[in-house]
């Protein structure tokens, strides 16, 4: 049997539509022999099905595929093992091994349980799936979730207490937990960054905000003026840096300097950064170099208006684009 694994760099691509390139693979006697890799960056999904068709190929392993892509497939004769991740090569020997099934590594069901050592002590133990690596803590697999309950975390009790906090890190947090308890739920994220900003005692506010949310900022700005001191810094100041400078965030027009906004915002002298609709990666930069403390007000998101929380809310988002069934 011939399967076919689309493919991103090493591991199974997110989507088939969207794969770089198909690995083709023989599999026989509990073995998967590779046999080449096809490049697929410009293809059409019609063209992609007819390069399936013409290696011969019987079953396809993939990430998210659309429901009628997967149906025009399975009607060709070929089958289809989807909503899977992983490495390529762990795909495929899963594959020859009988094991692979829609879901792997992605799987719900594993978690971590508390189990009595041999000296009578709570001790957290993994399950893990066969060959993978895991950090040392994970909340989504944690099948206990003591935590939500208002029980010590096993895992969290046996490391070691961290610092005493300062003065300024107890007033962070009362802070943020009186925020945090308002009961009505009235305040917006703008109006709790006034209220936060307001009981940090912070005077002097940095807004490093994306060149397409200008009028967004102009709005932002002009109603934080009403309470401090706001310096905006556009993402593309130092538009005509020496290029080494220069964090190429865009291909046309002046590009993108998050290094030239964080020195902006340091050399005057802000209490709090507020980031403001940053391309990814852009507003890690300016949180790491800036020397006040950051927060973020708007992330960017152009697919969902900036609402990035509305891909786990949404059926088509989950089915087309992440491939969740």
């Amino acid at each position: 049997m011939i399967a076919a694994v689309p493919v991103f760099g090493s591991r199974i691509a997110p989507r088939f539509s969207h794969a770089d390139a198909f690995v083709l693979a023989r599999v026989a006697a509990g073995q998967a022999t590779q046999l080449e890799q096809l490049d697929t960056t410009a293809m059409t999904e019609d063209e992609r099905i007819a390069l399936l068709e013409s290696r011969n190929v019987a079953l396809v392993a993939c990430g998210g595929i659309d429901r009628e892509l997967m149906g025009e497939l399975e009607e060709r004769g070929i089958q289809v093992i989807h909503n899977v991740a992983g490495e390529t090569d762990r795909i495929l020997s899963r594959l020859a091994q009988g094991d692979l099934r829609p879901g792997y590594g992605l799987s719900r069901n594993l978690g971590c349980h508390v189990s009595t050592s041999s000296k009578g002590e709570s001790k957290a133990v993994d399950k893990e799936p066969p060959g993978e690596t895991r950090t040392a803590i994970d909340c989504i697999r944690c099948s206990e979730r003591s935590c939500l309950q208002g029980q010590v975390c096993p895992r969290n009790k046996e490391r070691s207490p961290l610092t005493a906090p300062t003065r300024a890190l107890r007033q962070l947090e009362e802070v943020t937990g009186d925020i945090a308890a308002e009961p009505e739920r009235v305040l917006c994220r703008i109006a709790e960054l006034v209220y936060f900003a307001l009981d940090m005692k912070y005077r002097h506010l940095g807004l490093a905000f994306c060149a397409d949310l200008f009028d967004e900022a102009e709005i932002v700005t002009e109603l934080l003026r009403r309470f401090f001191h706001v310096t905006p810094v556009c993402c593309k100041i130092g538009g005509t840096m020496d290029v080494e400078e220069m964090i190429p965030v865009v291909d046309r027009g002046p590009r993108c300097n998050p290094l030239a906004q964080a020195r902006a915002l340091n050399e005057a002298g802000t209490d709090l950064n507020v980031i403001m609709g940053l391309c990814m990666g852009a507003d890690v930069i300016v949180a790491e170099r800036s020397l006040a403390p950051s927060t973020v007000l708007v992330v960017k998101d152009r697919l969902l208006a900036h609402n990035p929380v509305a891909a786990v809310h949404s059926r088509y988002v989950l089915q087309n684009i992440l491939g969740r069934t």
